[in-house]
């Protein structure tokens, strides 16, 4: 769904700057590729790790995506100086929650 919002708003800025259609079109798929791309790279990566390995490898994706949220989309998160140990703490405190759910069942 992102891919296909990011290529509908790209494809309208790009009828208004009067580019041309082939153009337009390459750009888009352009900009679609690299998603099946670096999901069959990381699937591939990803392939023989099992259990906990898994598990923390996903956890950290999610905190990292979750960061990606809150510090470049919410403008609330700026109205205070950022740290090293601020971040490092966002991180830390994600994965001890989700430790502690995946110990609990």
């Amino acid at each position: 769904m992102e891919v296909l919002f990011l290529g509908l708003a790209t494809s309208a800025g790009m009828i208004k700057a009067c580019y041309s259609l082939a153009t337009i079109i390459t750009t888009v798929i352009a900009l679609s590729l690299p998603l099946p791309i670096c999901a069959a790279i990381g699937a591939g990566m990803l392939d023989g790790l099992r259990g906990a390995g898994l598990k923390v490898t996903l956890t950290f994706g999610c905190a990292a995506l979750l960061y990606l949220v809150t510090e470049e989309l919410l403008v609330e998160a700026h109205e205070v100086p950022e740290t090293a140990l601020s971040t490092a703490m966002f991180f830390a405190d994600f994965l001890l929650l989700l430790v502690i759910d995946m110990l609990s069942t």
